[in-house]
């Protein structure tokens, strides 16, 4: 498909239920391209249906065996907005080629991301505030630029397992509210230029 699937929470932070994206290939499309193939936006925009609370607390979203065909330094796979509020979000076995980035994520609480290949792209995952656990295990990016960062005021903690990453600017862990990037195993080629007591290896 092309254009974009935007994730509404409907300002439920504590939903029990449950949202499942899968088996869907996405193709950029400079006429439809928003700003990323699968989005939770911050809130309600004129013309579009995000959320109609005050934030979209999307929550409990996998993302699973989907496949993104990325354009230049444009596209992003995956972006939870700043102030969307989402948690519970799981990515799995996805495959990105070509684009910005694989995923883009603002104040997310609880995030695992397993099994996913990345090729051609400028980075690959940021995490940018939020808090609660972090996986990422059993995948393979190769990157420009980053491959893993976490930033600003984030007090996630990260675990890196079983991963083949590669990038100019490697991991990056420099946020500011106590989250910290724990490597427990795998092959990281790239720069580490990070605090001990925020990168653990």
């Amino acid at each position: 498909i092309t254009g974009q699937i935007y994730i509404d929470g409907n300002g439920r932070y504590n939903g029990e239920d449950t949202l499942t994206i899968q088996n869907v290939k996405f193709a950029y499309d400079a006429a439809t391209y928003d700003d990323a193939f699968i989005n939770a936006p911050n809130t309600k925009t004129t013309g579009k249906v995000y959320t109609t609370g005050a934030y979209n607390y999307a929550h409990n979203v996998t993302v699973s065996n989907c496949e993104f065909a990325g354009s230049g330094e444009t596209t992003v796979a995956f972006r939870v907005a700043s102030g969307s509020g989402a948690h519970n979000v799981n990515l799995t076995d996805l495959t990105v080629t070509g684009g910005h980035s694989v995923a883009q994520l603002v104040g997310v609480k609880d995030l695992t991301i397993t099994g996913c290949t990345a090729t051609g792209v400028k980075n690959g995952i940021n995490i940018s505030g939020g808090d609660g656990t972090g996986t990422i295990s059993g995948s393979t990016i190769t990157a420009q630029g980053y491959t893993v960062r976490l930033k600003d005021a984030s007090g996630m903690a990260v675990s890196l397992a079983d991963n083949t990453f590669s990038g100019s600017e490697g991991i990056i862990s420099n946020a500011s509210s106590g989250g910290t990037i724990t490597v427990e195993s795998g092959a990281y080629n790239g720069a580490l230029g990070n605090s001990a007591d925020k990168l653990i290896i």
